[in-house]
């Protein structure tokens, strides 16, 4: 016994091939609605919305202007990410930089330039320290990382204990 849907229309000579509305809709409105959507993925792409790009690319200041920071707002896990770090003139005889918040649970330091004297983890904190007369008056820092795991990710920065400057990144899978 051949079951039918009710809102099929019957075969005939001339189309064997019963054909159900509903699906006929849904084709029709994939084709009409999918053609925008992949477009629009691909904008989003172009921009930046998945890594580096117009969307991406967040340039950030404290306050005072003592510390800039500048990094992408989207990556990927597994896949190299950097960030600059701008430390303007101060009259301690150290430097100290201090990243927080989630960083060292999220990202792993591949690269850091120029090397610091000192690098300590202390309360989930990396505190990195330059003695004054080894950096020049605007010192400009250097981080490649990789991305450990995917998610957003609610870091800190601060420098010579002034202001931390909040950022947040968020990595795809």
């Amino acid at each position: 016994m051949k079951l039918r849907s009710s809102s099929s229309t019957p075969p005939s000579p001339s189309q064997p091939v019963s054909e159900n509305p509903f699906w006929l809709n849904v084709e029709a409105n994939a084709r009409r609605y999918g053609l925008f959507l992949l477009l629009a993925i691909v904008i989003a792409a172009l921009c930046g919305l998945f890594s580096k790009g117009w969307l991406s690319h967040m340039q950030r200041t404290t306050a005072d202007g003592v510390l800039s920071l500048e990094y992408e707002r989207f990556g990927r896990l597994m896949s190299d990410t950097e960030m600059k770090i701008v430390v303007h003139a101060g009259s301690s005889k150290e430097v100290t930089v201090v990243l927080g918040g989630d960083f060292m649970r999220t990202f792993q330091i591949n690269t850091l330039q120029p090397q610091p004297d000192r690098m300590q983890a202390l309360d989930n904190r990396l505190v990195l320290s330059w003695k004054r007369d080894a950096l020049p008056a605007d010192s400009t820092l250097w981080l490649g990382m990789e991305p450990l795991q995917w998610g957003t990710s609610h870091s800190t920065v601060a420098v010579d204990q002034g202001p931390t400057l909040p950022f947040w990144q968020y990595i795809y899978p």
